[in-house]
């Protein structure tokens, strides 16, 4: 399930291109639970694409669950409540998992 939520997510953003404009940034997913694993998402020149493994040196690392991934994909997730709740976790740059939850909320 959680290759075809990256699937989908990368089809939206590449669907809109303008989204992805001046992001160069590569964020690696760290889900622990039922569909535990690595996977990242990494945007340059205005296209988005997923790997199952670490493709390039993360800007930043979101460690959750994977039920709350699939919550976050969903729209159904506030990552900021869930960071301040200490159910997300962030290291790296900090601007970065911002411009992630804007752009999230853009393809929703």
């Amino acid at each position: 399930m959680i290759n075809e939520l990256f699937e989908q997510l990368t089809a939206k953003m590449n669907a809109e291109p303008a989204y992805l404009e001046n992001l160069h940034v590569a964020y690696e997913f760290q889900l622990e639970g039922a569909e535990a694993g690595t996977y990242q998402l990494m945007i340059s020149e205005n296209k988005a694409v997923y790997s199952r493994e670490t493709a390039q040196a993360p800007k930043v690392m979101l460690k959750m669950n994977s039920d709350d991934f699939v919550k976050l994909a969903a729209g159904k997730w506030n990552p900021t409540v869930a960071y301040m709740n200490g159910k997300l976790k962030i290291r790296g740059d900090l601007s970065q998992a911002l411009k992630l939850q804007t752009l999230l909320k853009k393809i929703q």
